[in-house]
């Protein structure tokens, strides 16, 4: 994917405007400023494939940064182009984006170049991609609309929630926070409590002994996560832990074992298992991962049913974001619990 026309750092503004006045389409959109930082070798091209596809659905004004502070050179370079949609064989709807390549000191100067090419008046949402970094600063934070984030890739998830924690709390929680290991339990949980609509089995959930939760190599997180869920929606307590393994308690005291078991598995949540007195249930993704396939026995009725599984493409990822705008309550609640878990 081409970045674009380079141009100074300097004239950004002016370049766009001469870029908008050579360009055919119909309308140029914007309804938020949408940035993507990374520290990664290669990301803008990579990024800049992944925001034509994201503008397909949310128009904005995109700035896609890659900052390398270990380089010896002190660089600033500058790309823009237009993401178009077509409609009638000619461009429609164009977002415009902005690429920087920042070495050395010049990596150092990332909020001010950020807060400079922002389109005025519109949120401002971040997707900040690997770890948190002492970039990300309360002179930067303290801006921001929206935070993304996937702790599938941190190196320290507690310690980085811990970071995120600590610095919504000291902006007065001005922007929202986003994880991607969340989105992607979305099918799964959704599957689960629609599941729980009958009778038999909602009747046996509260004598559930053992929970099994299966997830690919990197997304423990993941999988912590719809075992919080679960335990708030149970209300059950971690009252004991030896690595991988949980021992929840129920409000009558007795005890749940629950595992989160590491797979060779390329999705996220590839399977989920629970036992109980005259209960099993098994969750489990179809080879295509385009359906769950749940199969439950209780009280001497056998229940199968399919639930759909959304394309875990990231695109669609970012997209699922970006479609909610406000807070979500449920989410927060499990972050707040997350970290004995992690």
């Amino acid at each position: 994917m081409q970045l674009g026309q380079e141009v100074p750092v300097g004239k950004i503004h002016q370049e766009l405007k001469k870029l908008w006045a050579s360009n055919d389409a119909a309308t140029k959109a914007s309804l938020m400023n949408f940035a993507i930082y990374s520290e990664s070798p290669g990301s803008l091209e990579e990024n800049t494939a992944l925001i034509s596809k994201i503008t397909e659905e949310h128009a904005c004004r995109a700035l896609v940064i890659f900052a390398r502070q270990d380089s010896e050179a002190m660089e600033a370079r500058a790309w823009i182009t237009a993401h178009c949609r077509l409609a009638g064989g000619k461009k429609a709807v164009c977002s415009e984006q902005i690429a920087f390549d920042l070495h050395g000191q010049c990596a150092n100067l990332v909020r001010n170049i950020v807060f400079a090419n922002l389109e005025s008046d519109l949120p401002l949402v971040v997707w900040w991609q690997g770890d948190l970094t002492d970039r990300f600063d309360e002179r930067f934070f303290s801006r921001i609309d929206r935070l993304v984030v996937d702790s599938a890739t941190w190196d320290d998830p507690a310690a980085q929630f811990g970071m995120v924690l600590s610095a919504s709390k000291e902006s007065g929680q001005r922007f929202l926070l986003n994880d991607l290991s969340w989105t992607r339990s979305y099918d799964l949980r959704l599957s689960l409590a629609s599941l729980f609509d009958h009778a038999d089995l909602l009747k046996g959930l509260p004598e559930i002994e053992t929970i099994r939760i299966s997830h690919g190599k990197n997304e423990r997180v993941c999988a912590a996560m719809v075992l919080v869920w679960m335990a708030n929606m149970l209300q059950l307590e971690n009252a004991a832990r030896t690595g991988n393994s949980f021992i929840l308690q129920k409000p009558d005291g007795s005890k749940i074992d629950a595992s989160l078991d590491v797979t060779d598995a390329e999705v996220a949540l590839p399977r989920l298992s629970m036992e109980g007195k005259d209960m099993s249930l098994i969750f489990e993704l179809d080879a295509d991962a385009r359906f769950w396939h749940a199969t439950a026995n209780c009280s001497g009725n056998r229940i199968h049913q399919m639930f759909p599984a959304h394309d875990q493409a990231l695109p669609n990822q970012i997209n699922a974001q970006l479609q909610r705008a406000r807070e979500n309550s449920l989410f927060k609640q499990i972050t707040m619990r997350l970290e004995a878990w992690l």
